[in-house]
């Protein structure tokens, strides 16, 4: 569950409904009894959307993880999906790691911020020869002229160096840092 700023909205995750393809729901108005159901664009069985859930503070972005989705082939990879609020909700982007591999569990956890930098964790993802280390990719939006919130895939791969962590290459308008 996550909340605007304002307190006006928010988003839960029910990973578990309709054979686990799950949901996100958006509950605003008064008494939050207006509810908005978000579904992955190319709904699983098993894909577990909704896992994670985060809004960001204005209420009109969202991400969704769906930590479970198989991608090509690849059990378990994980997807992440992002959402924007323009008179209706709309999906406009499916977020996936560029070095994703069966078992990574991309979308277990999701975050937002009011900048427009999209994050996800892959708990699962093996990092440098270390089983099941764990990861985290961050994605970076632009706003552009009719308000349309596009998403840079751009998204760079943070992994831990020791306790510290470091962002990894994205390009040239991406984050920066060295793997």
């Amino acid at each position: 569950v996550y909340a605007s700023n304002d307190g006006t909205s928010f988003i839960a995750g029910a990973s578990g409904v309709n054979s686990n393809q799950g949901a996100a729901y958006i509950y605003t108005g008064a008494g939050f009894n207006t509810e908005t159901k978000l579904v992955a664009s190319n709904p699983q069985a098993n894909a577990s959307f909704g896992s994670s859930v985060s809004m960001n503070g204005d209420g009109n972005n969202v991400i969704v993880g769906a930590s479970l989705e198989d991608i090509d082939g690849n059990n378990n990879q994980g997807a992440a999906y992002v959402f924007r609020l323009d008179g209706t909700w709309t999906e406009i982007e499916r977020l996936l790691a560029n070095d994703g591999m069966s078992g990574d569990q991309f979308g277990v956890s999701v975050s937002n911020s009011n900048n427009g930098v999209f994050a996800t964790g892959a708990s699962a993802a093996s990092v440098g020869g270390n089983n099941r280390q764990g990861a985290a990719y961050a994605f970076t939006s632009i706003t552009i002229n009719s308000g349309c919130l596009c998403v840079s895939k751009q998204g760079g791969f943070i992994g831990p160096t020791g306790a510290q962590g470091i962002v990894g290459p994205t390009g040239p308008q991406g984050l920066s840092g060295t793997t």
